[in-house]
């Protein structure tokens, strides 16, 4: 796109597509990080001193993480990615902090999953969320899906199924060539490619 969109002096004028704050997850042979960088000008950027070399900071570094390691690194991954699209769209730490003070009214603490661990998290095709559940040391699975939040506050649909790893890998690769009939249980046609193989798991 044409840099000159936007008049001098427009806050759009200087600024790239890529710019803001993004949250990273990398894995290098048995070491996994999960990192935040800041961006401006479609580069890596330290936005707060003078040192070129602090456009990122780790806020995870595993060697040789077990499921239950990389089940706190995706859920920190989920959050951070929030945060970070939070302050790119112009948010503060003040209102965030006074947020996330209130918050702490209803959320008490996460809830107690005992005997499984976070696996993944992602968006479908269909635009829903869901979570996957390994029950450790085996390949029993909870798949989470997340309601809609309608106008209201009510939430609409969500369900959470039994089922194995196995069994979503291979309707994965039944996803990928064809759509498939909507399921009569739970009402949704697939992850359609979404679920990558969870490392660190029985499959």
């Amino acid at each position: 796109m044409p840099k000159d969109q936007f008049p001098k002096g427009d806050p759009f004028h200087l600024l790239e597509g890529r710019d803001g704050f993004h949250v990273v997850q990398s894995e290098i042979g048995h070491i996994l990080m999960l990192s935040v960088i800041a961006y401006q000008g479609g580069e890596p950027y330290n936005m707060v001193d003078d040192d070129p070399n602090n456009t990122s900071v780790e806020l995870l570094d595993l060697s040789h993480p077990t499921p239950q390691e990389r089940g706190e690194c995706e859920r920190l991954r989920l959050v951070m990615d929030a945060v970070c699209r939070y302050f790119t769209t112009g948010g503060t730490w003040e209102k965030f902090g006074e947020a996330l003070m209130v918050a702490r009214t209803v959320i008490k603490g996460g809830l107690n999953f005992e005997g499984y661990h976070l696996s993944q998290s992602y968006s479908t095709t269909e635009g829903d969320y869901q979570h996957i559940f390994v029950k450790t040391g085996t390949e029993e699975v909870a798949l989470w899906n997340e309601p809609e939040i309608s106008d209201s506050g009510l939430p609409l649909g969500g369900w959470i199924m039994s089922t194995t790893l196995p069994a979503l890998l291979k309707e994965q690769e039944n996803d990928e060539t064809s759509r498939g009939p909507e399921s009569e249980e739970t009402g949704r046609t697939g992850l359609r490619g979404a679920i990558q193989p969870p490392r660190g798991d029985r499959i």
